[in-house]
């Protein structure tokens, strides 16, 4: 919502320039920027770094939702190994035996 008041209050002081050959005085203007633009652009580059740090973390909360789901794959594995051999260690022990 600061946002959109400071853009408010900058179009409101937004004086355009004549639309015929610019003078100095309006190069003069043109290289000292009005202090709500200045100030505008300031938010806008503090919320650019925001977002970069943003993206940042979200990278890294990525690999390490990729490391945790390669985890549980692993540990799936390993508990399906284990089912298949106890199956195959009930199928030993229920075996008919063969001696007598």
């Amino acid at each position: 919502m600061a946002h959109q008041l400071l853009f408010s209050e900058a179009l409101a002081h937004h004086k355009p320039g004549p639309l015929s050959r610019p003078t100095s005085l309006d190069a003069h203007a043109a290289a000292q920027p009005d202090p709500m633009m200045k100030r505008i652009l300031q938010e806008i580059t503090a919320v650019h770094k925001c977002l970069e740090g943003m993206d940042s973390k979200i990278s890294e909360l990525a690999a390490y939702s990729r490391s945790i789901r390669e985890d549980i794959t692993g540990f799936h594995d390993k508990l399906t190994g284990l089912d298949h051999h106890n199956t195959l260690v009930e199928d030993k022990l229920n075996a008919p035996s063969l001696v007598n």
